[in-house]
């Protein structure tokens, strides 16, 4: 058996899926794009992806599946040359001789030319561009469904090969006429975090930046070990573009090329007018869906390194700071609505190289999986919408066949059906990513807004359908068309037979689901309908009732009465001399409400029991509410309602619960260093009142 293999079925034994030849996958065709000094290696200190195409290519679900080939576009750095074992196309250009686009789903560009740190931008075409040519092929392949990904890092560190690219070129800083964050100086984007670590070690340490995510965390930041908001750090990074100002008109220049790089969304014109027609139009754009804030702070131009800073304000403090700046982490497009492929755009590909993963593996293997979930997110989020449909279609199919049939029961309906593979399908598929899958299903105008921008409502809306019934009545339709057919599936399995898959009747058992589900939708929304009339009605002829509501507060009003104090050694400090001055202090909670100066008490002859002497002096009265502590104090010396000191409290009483279960004579414990004889009363006066 293969490794692969191998991994297959422990995978598949964790998921609680019966592993067999009757489960199937979405099968995704992912082509890299490297140059400069980018390589496969999974070694520590390298700009190598070899972890990155390890944790793709190795299975992690039943219903997916990814195939990775890598092409180079530039002829191999002789110091790289042992770091590239595997590559599929090197020199690469797309128009390469018996090299076929369309037989891939997905391309993912990790550009480092011009890697020169003081290369302009007159020195980008003198890397690795893509020609016209190659262009107009890849927006052409773009525009019918194919998913794009690129990284490049500082200042103009993979504008060669990515600043021309239709979208990718908008989304990210790639030129400096971008204003593109320099290596050096304050436009750095430096986000290490403050460790012990030496200094060219801090890419490699364990520590990990944080990441801000959008109100709603988009699919790409959800994981089974929960959201994904960690990032390798470096200390200089990239920058994607903030929403706003994307520029969406900005021409293409790709001769022979001419459809918009952001088309509207073409509405139903019929029966509007033109001026109804343009409120109406939709433009699908790029949304910023991570931040991260950067850590260098400068002084007299001069960049302080975090660890200086970290043992200048401590840890807790330099990530405290609000001072540093925020910006673009990760970015998306999701060309759905006008038939485009989507775009993912990262700040720099050294979240992604083994430089700075290979610490994070070894010793924090959490962190490490949050980031293969990130990677693996990235593939499935970029997948063409019938990927992606047929993924869904997989994962239920998967949860049928591996289901004891008691499972479900003769009368079970779709709601009940997909209430069932629901308990079991986010075992590998995230709801952020169910979410995701489900929208591609329906009219997007039923579902709740997705848009990374839209703030929270704090009130109530109904402008959409909740997303769990959504959820459930497309899982629901589509496994209770599929039913029989997977019954009949694991019948002939338990009678010794290999019934085979027949795709087509799956197919069309999956289409007749989402026809299932959209019945089941609108008899739902029509018996809501229904129901919020009749209340609605209920409503409008019912009046408020009269409210009489308990608040079960007791409130009473005591008076402290101190009795004696009792000093029961003679050879105290504090009782040094003929004469003593004491404060009584009361507190309800930590508030002094009252207090007692006792000036020049002459001290009692000592006895075998102690000194003491007869005080019978009220301390004050207090209003006490249920759930108040009250605190009785003897001080050494005069105090007022200060926070006293320590070694000032000779004496402390504390009464907590039911204020009437303290009236009465009250008896100092044992232990305590004097003791105080007092009583509480009630103020009947008051009393009577209640």
């Amino acid at each position: 058996m293969s490794t692969v293999d191998k991994s297959r079925d422990d995978l598949r034994s964790a998921w609680g899926i019966t592993p067999g030849y009757w489960l199937w996958s979405s099968h995704m065709r992912i082509l890299f794009v490297i140059d400069g000094r980018i390589n496969l290696s999974s070694q520590r200190g390298t700009f190598g992806l070899g972890l990155v195409l390890e944790t793709l290519r190795t299975p992690f679900s039943w219903w997916t599946s990814f195939t990775v080939d890598v092409a180079k576009r530039d002829a191999p750095m002789e110091s790289e040359i042992g770091n590239l074992e595997g590559l599929a196309y090197c020199p690469f250009k797309f128009t390469d001789t018996g090299f076929d686009i369309n037989a891939y789903d997905q391309i993912w560009f990790f550009g480092d030319n011009p890697y020169d740190d003081s290369a302009t931008d007159n020195d980008i075409p003198g890397g690795s561009p893509l020609d016209p040519t190659e262009l107009k092929m890849l927006a052409e392949w773009m525009d019918h469904g194919g998913g794009v990904f690129a990284a490049g890092d500082h200042s103009i560190l993979g504008a060669s090969m990515c600043s021309k690219i239709p979208r990718v070129r908008t989304m990210r800083r790639w030129k400096q006429e971008q204003d593109v964050p320099t290596k050096r100086g304050s436009t750095r984007h430096q986000t290490l975090q403050p460790t012990a670590e030496i200094e060219n070690r801090w890419e490699e340490d364990i520590v990990l930046q944080p990441v801000e995510l959008v109100f709603r965390a988009h699919p790409l930041f959800c994981s089974d070990r929960g959201l994904i908001d960690r990032f390798p750090d470096h200390m200089h990074e990239g920058e994607v573009i903030a929403d706003d100002a994307v520029a969406l008109d900005r021409p293409l220049d790709i001769p022979g090329y001419s459809r918009p790089e952001y088309p509207f969304v073409i509405p139903e014109v019929l029966g509007f007018g033109l001026t109804d027609v343009a409120d109406l139009l939709q433009r699908p754009r790029p949304h910023v869906v991570a931040y991260g804030r950067t850590t260098n702070l400068y002084f007299k131009e001069q960049v302080i390194q975090p660890t200086v800073m970290a043992s200048l304000l401590g840890p807790s403090v330099f990530g405290g700071l609000g001072i540093y700046k925020r910006y673009g982490l990760v970015s998306v497009y999701d060309g759905d609505l006008v038939g485009l492929g989507r775009v993912v755009v990262d700040s720099t590909w050294h979240h992604w190289f083994s430089l700075n993963l290979v610490g994070i593996q070894q010793n924090d293997p959490a962190a490490y999986e949050r980031m293969q979930a990130y990677y693996r997110n990235v593939a499935m989020w970029l997948a063409r919408p019938a990927q992606r449909k047929g993924m869904l279609v997989a994962g239920i199919w998967g949860v049928l066949t591996s289901l004891a049939p008691m499972e479900f029961g003769d009368q079970d309906g779709p709601w009940e059906i997909g209430a069932r593979i629901l308990s079991v399908l986010p075992r590998t598929l995230t709801l952020c990513m169910l979410r995701d899958f489900v929208a591609g299903f329906y009219d997007l105008r039923v579902l709740a807004s997705s848009a990374p921008s839209e703030p929270t409502r704090p009130e109530p809306s109904w402008a959409s359908l909740p997303e769990d019934l959504v959820n459930r009545a497309l899982v629901g339709g589509i496994g209770s068309a599929l039913l029989d057919l997977a019954l009949g599936h694991q019948a002939a399995l338990a009678r010794g037979e290999r019934p085979r898959l027949n795709p087509e009747a799956i197919r069309q058992r999956a289409v007749d689901g989402v026809s299932r589900a959209h019945v089941l939708l609108k008899k739902s929304v029509d018996d809501a309908v229904s129901a919020f009339g009749a209340l609605r009605d209920t409503l409008a002829r019912s009046t408020v009732p009269p409210v009489d509501v308990h608040i079960p507060v007791d409130v009473r009003r005591l008076r402290v009465v101190a009795e004696a104090l009792q000093f029961p050694d003679a050879t105290d400090p504090a009782l040094f001399g003929r004469r003593v001055t004491l404060t009584i202090r009361i507190k309800l909670d930590s508030t002094v409400l009252a207090y007692e100066v006792l000036e020049d008490l002459d001290l009692p002859s000592f006895k075998a029991h102690g000194g003491i002497i007869e005080l019978n002096r009220q301390v004050g009265k207090i209003e006490v509410q249920t759930g108040e502590s009250l605190s009785v104090e003897v001080l050494m010396g005069r105090w007022k309602s200060q926070e006293a000191d320590s070694d000032a409290i000779r004496f402390s009483d504390t009464l907590r619960g039911n204020a009437s279960t303290w009236i009465g004579k009250i008896a100092p414990a044992r232990s305590q260093a004097w003791r105080l004889w007092y009583s509480i009363e009630e103020v009947l006066e008051y009393a009577k009142r209640r």
